[in-house]
């Protein structure tokens, strides 16, 4: 594996040090009793959590490169951002209905119509940016619980100025500037592939393609750069059998489903496109990795292993794998 992407924050916690906000640590890392955030993914009824420190970061950033490996970081926003939300309480929508997002979280979204929330993500932009060397920052745009904006008159003014008619706009609008703030620290933007609706992005994003393959042959066809990942095949938080421990929700995911992926499908997309389609990627989510003893190596391998193989052996891409900190 040569791309080590490492989704450092999401609801339930906020894994790295940010000098210029420190309650998203001293705060938004840790969960359970007394704390803002709910015990959840069988943390129990004790304090849970922690954080890299900016010096942790760096350690495994030179450890990663010693042994020819890149590291990418992913900052979660505009959703799945509920240890943001419940450290900084103004950086969400100003709404009193608890909508919930796909997971059953609420008041986890970024309010699009906060000014000042721009001026927050640039500071913790300029600090990533500053960690990582590799090329490309990820952030996010996944399962973005757009009802939130719908109800916030921030967003809903924000809306009304631009001529906005639906929140998937609303949604590209905080896209794009980000993306100006992440060209800023002359780094490229990675987002999941919800980021193509609601209008046009910046030429050079890259594409993360994970809820199915036609997503991946979509953003092939737009001209993004394309890093297929698909959770009915690449996703190895899903179970190995229907005996075993893991999520279901994209598929039962054995050795030989992962190994049958076929990076780039050729009959959908014309030489030309096959270009934009530059790696292929596993992903790893660790809510149910807390046990037994070593299931992140169980799950990990031998798929790994296949997913090395369709790689380099079958086409000639890149290789990533996503890693989270739950």
């Amino acid at each position: 594996m040569n791309v080590f992407h490492w989704h450092l924050t999401d609801d339930n916690g906020w894994r790295i040090e940010i000098k210029s906000m420190p309650d998203l640590t001293l705060k938004g890392a840790w969960r359970g009793p007394g704390e803002v955030l709910l015990p959840s993914y069988g943390s129990g009824d004790k304090r849970y959590g922690g954080f890299y420190t900016q010096e942790d970061i760096k350690e495994v950033v030179a450890y990663a490169a010693n042994r020819g490996i890149s590291v990418m970081p992913e900052i979660e926003i505009p959703g799945h951002s509920r240890a943001v939300t419940a450290s900084y309480p103004e950086i969400g929508c100003e709404i009193s209905q608890e909508l919930k997002s796909v997971q059953g979280e609420v008041k986890n979204v970024w309010c699009v119509g906060r000014e000042e929330n721009y001026d927050i993500l640039d500071s913790i932009i300029r600090e990533v940016s500053g960690l990582f060397p590799f090329e490309y920052i990820h952030v996010a745009g996944d399962e973005v619980n757009r009802a939130n904006w719908e109800y916030c008159p921030k967003c809903q003014a924000l809306m009304a100025k631009e001529g906005f008619t639906d929140s998937f706009q609303l949604q590209n609008y905080f896209f794009k500037r980000v993306q100006k703030i992440v060209d800023k620290y002359h780094k490229k933007t990675d987002g999941w592939n919800e980021i193509l609706k609601g209008g046009e992005i910046n030429p050079n994003t890259l594409i993360s393609a994970w809820q199915g393959i036609s997503y991946g042959i979509e953003s092939a066809k737009k001209g993004y750069k394309t890093i297929m990942m698909p959770g009915q095949f690449l996703y190895f938080d899903m179970a190995q059998s229907e005996t075993e421990r893991g999520h279901r929700w994209a598929a039962i995911t054995d050795t030989k489903r992962a190994y049958s992926f076929e990076p780039i499908p050729d009959s959908d997309l014309t030489p030309e496109e096959q270009k934009n389609i530059i790696g292929v990627q596993g992903a790893l989510w660790s809510e149910y990795l807390d046990r037994p003893a070593r299931i992140m190596e169980y799950q990990s391998y031998p798929r790994i292993t296949a997913l090395s193989e369709m790689g380099w052996s079958k086409k000639k891409i890149k290789i990533g794998m996503i890693f989270t900190e739950d």
